[in-house]
């Protein structure tokens, strides 16, 4: 596992190292770690990809939260781990691709949860979801889709390369695909909560602009879903 630590405080920086590396050994994980002080640093490197990246949220003279962004674009398959020693950034990291939010003080305690989160989405992004479409079999992988929506006697997938036209029922759907990442809001729609952007009252806006309507029929279950799965985000 390729590991960057963006911070620009290297004493830090050296210790979140050191946690990460003696971590790997306890559960006999590979582990190839840099360090970066800054953006120039960072974006200097032209090694094997990153898989996660251990972001400060404040850095001297930037926003980590601005950084992860361009990093989302440039490592589309890298994690982003917020270390910070404010919890008032909360909120505001969601508007980047990150899987965790922690304090630096609780860094060290925290590592188990933040490795086991990384390994379990890293097995995830392995496992496609098949279906038929136009009499052929489509693999997915979850990040890949926005939603399902159904209309008439068909469903339509939409995916991040466009949309694709199934057979299956919504309610066949929702018992095939992993309750913990995808949630049904509407007897037409079930949504991929990695990819939700905005949650409003009765409206989930999705990461490409989408808006998905709750219906009432679905309210309480789905806002109770979505907030167990934020809270996972912050654990």
């Amino acid at each position: 596992m390729v590991i960057g630590i963006c911070d620009d405080d290297k004493i830090w920086s050296r210790r979140a190292e050191r946690i990460i590396e003696e971590y790997g050994e306890r559960i006999l994980l590979e582990t190839e770690v840099f360090r970066f002080a800054d953006r120039e640093e960072l974006f200097r490197y032209e090694g094997k990809p990153l898989d996660v990246l251990f972001m400060d949220i404040v850095l001297e003279n930037e926003d980590g939260i601005t950084l992860a962004s361009e990093v989302n674009q440039k490592w589309t398959n890298c994690r982003i781990v917020y270390t910070t020693n404010y919890l008032c950034y909360a909120t505001e990291v969601y508007d980047t691709e990150h899987i965790f939010y922690t304090l630096k003080e609780q860094f060290e305690s925290k590592i188990g949860k933040i490795f086991s989160k990384i390994l379990h989405e890293m097995e995830q992004n392995h496992k496609s979801l098949i279906f038929t479409a136009s009499g052929q079999s489509v693999a997915l992988a979850p990040e890949e889709i926005f939603y399902f929506e159904r209309q008439g006697r068909k469903t339509s997938i939409r995916t991040v390369w466009g949309n694709l036209e199934i057979r299956d029922k919504i309610s066949d759907l929702a018992g095939r695909l992993p309750e913990t990442d995808f949630l049904r809001c509407h007897s037409s729609y079930i949504v991929y909560l990695p990819n939700i952007k905005r949650a409003g009252k009765d409206t989930f806006t999705m990461k490409n602009d989408d808006v998905i309507t709750i219906s009432r029929a679905y309210e309480k279950t789905a806002r109770a879903a979505f907030t167990r799965w934020m809270s996972s985000q912050l654990s």
